[in-house]
């Protein structure tokens, strides 16, 4: 701890990000909410405490996660992209990479983070291999405290049945015990910085049709549910006088929209469809120490971005020998306007799916090539009459060939 302290004294000295202690930070990951459901994107819908958040934050216009829990879970806690099958035991890789290497091989951001002296907290739900006992699986990926639901295939807020630090708990209701024992946590005055990775328990609901500007009503529910919920925890966060100094980030796995492969036998699993709407999450950051918040912004990020950013923010070393796929994006939150200080392309991944996209256009692996400026739910492929489209499509086959085949090796 002492340690952690005098890095951000010297580095304040020398004009780097933060003026006080070491700042907090809280990664909270809501499922199947859409930017469509979220008022602070433009909708009509009434979510106040998100919207807050896009007023006193960053509010990004094109984010991408992974398509389902388990593997936005392994990718953001990694910062590498996951490999992808429809198994939970895959295990990612990180680019370049000649072969591939288990997650437990490399440290998470939660592992890396605890030993610099943070308190490192896992609420909500967990997505584990299947294989591994939970609170064995929570441990080796770094968390010291948890508070979460005995099963991820349970996650909804009725599951009555928690893991709290080792402790199996009966409880009423699963939501409101996560919600006391964040609140409990928060009440304690403490010097000690903390890392909280809060994947929020939500309603059943079922996924946004591809295609449909507008969320179902069961989204809409789910949207207010978790807004009352994250409601919750900034009061919390608010009463212990924490807020000025805690980078906060809420996202979403919104629930990749899925279509019938017409020659599977009926009953088979379906396909996922691999389009921007179906990995396009909303993605809003609030940093008071790093700027006035209350903009948005086009710049591009995915999921392997939070990892880099959030070691960069706590100014936590990474070992020389971890690889991250991701790329901070503090320049962007310091609105910095220099292209080359950001991303110019983001990525995701799902079995046999792997799609990739710029500003403007985007590509899969099946080779559909859309604008998504003129065609934002890619029903017609990219006119012959654009002259710019072919080099545009050019690198994006590039660099998907070349993901593929490092992820792959």
């Amino acid at each position: 701890m002492r340690f952690v302290l005098t890095t951000f004294l010297l580095h304040f000295i020398s004009g780097g990000l933060c003026a006080d202690s070491p700042p907090n930070v809280i990664l909270i990951l809501s499922s199947d909410v859409p930017r469509q459901a979220i008022g602070g994107y433009g909708t009509a819908t009434q979510t106040p405490n998100i919207d807050r958040l896009t007023k006193q934050g960053i509010r990004y216009q094109i984010a991408w996660s992974m398509p389902t829990f388990v593997l936005s879970q392994r990718t953001l806690l990694s910062g590498r992209y996951a490999t992808a099958g429809n198994s939970t035991t895959d295990t990612p890789t990180s680019i370049p990479g000649k072969a591939k290497k288990s997650q437990s091989s490399k440290p998470t951001i939660a592992t890396l983070l605890r030993k610099s002296g943070y308190l490192t907290l896992a609420a909500g739900k967990w997505a584990a291999d299947g294989v591994t006992p939970l609170q064995t699986s929570l441990t080796a990926n770094g968390f010291e405290k948890h508070c979460v639901v005995e099963s991820d295939h349970q996650s909804h807020a009725e599951n009555q049945r928690i893991l709290v630090n080792g402790e199996i708990r009966s409880v009423p209701n699963a939501s409101e015990a996560i919600n006391t024992f964040l609140a409990d946590l928060l009440s304690k005055p403490t010097n000690q910085p903390f890392f909280l990775y809060y994947p929020i328990l939500s309603l059943q609901a079922e996924t946004m049709k591809e295609g449909r500007p507008q969320p179902s009503a069961s989204q809409l529910d789910r949207a207010r549910h978790v807004d009352r919920t994250l409601g919750k925890l900034i009061h919390s966060l608010e009463q212990s006088g924490r807020t000025k100094n805690t980078l906060l980030i809420f996202t979403s796995i919104q629930g990749a929209p899925a279509k019938v492969n017409p020659s599977s036998p009926k009953g088979t699993k379906e396909t996922i469809l691999a389009t921007d709407s179906a990995v396009r999450v909303p993605f809003i950051v609030q940093a008071p120490f790093l700027n006035q918040g209350g903009r948005e912004t086009h710049d591009l990020v995915d999921f392997t971005d939070l990892a880099p950013t959030i070691l960069e923010v706590t100014l936590t070393a990474k070992p020389q020998t971890l690889e991250l796929d991701g790329r901070s994006f503090v320049p962007s939150l310091k609105g910095v306007e220099d292209p080359f200080e950001k991303r110019n392309w983001i990525y995701a991944t799902f079995g046999n799916v792997r799609m990739i996209r710029d500003w403007q256009h985007f590509l899969d692996s099946d080779n559909n090539f859309h604008d998504l400026t003129k065609d934002p739910f890619q029903k017609e492929p990219v006119s012959p009459l654009d002259k710019q489209a072919p080099g545009r499509k050019q690198r994006l086959e590039l660099l998907l060939e070349r993901l593929g085949r490092e992820l792959n090796r």
